[in-house]
């Protein structure tokens, strides 16, 4: 692409750390805090609950964490209650909406 055809675009080169010699980069990177990285954790690992049916095996697999680190998140995150729903929730095989009499 020809630079005049790009009206207003201008390359951003990285600049230089004095003597250096390593680019840096042209923006500020932000910091997360942890209390944000915590509440993507924390949704990650509840909607992931919710999506297996409280199946803890699939849960790990699905977000590619070892089955030992939800065991671990789940008190951290007070997320029992969430799992036990979440299995109450699994309709039963066979299971009709009416009773046999």
């Amino acid at each position: 692409m020809h630079p005049s055809s790009t009206a207003g675009w201008q390359e951003e080169r990285p600049s230089r750390a004095q003597g250096t010699g390593v680019a840096q980069p042209s923006f500020s990177p932000r910091l997360v805090t942890d209390t944000e990285l915590e509440t993507v954790e924390h949704a990650a690992i509840a909607e992931a609950i919710l999506r297996c049916h409280g199946n803890l095996t699939l849960v790990a697999e699905e977000l590619r964490i070892l089955k030992s680190t939800v065991y671990l998140k789940i008190p951290k995150y007070f997320l029992a209650k969430t799992v036990h729903e979440a299995r109450a929730a699994i309709p039963l095989i066979g299971a009709t909406k009416h009773s046999v009499s």
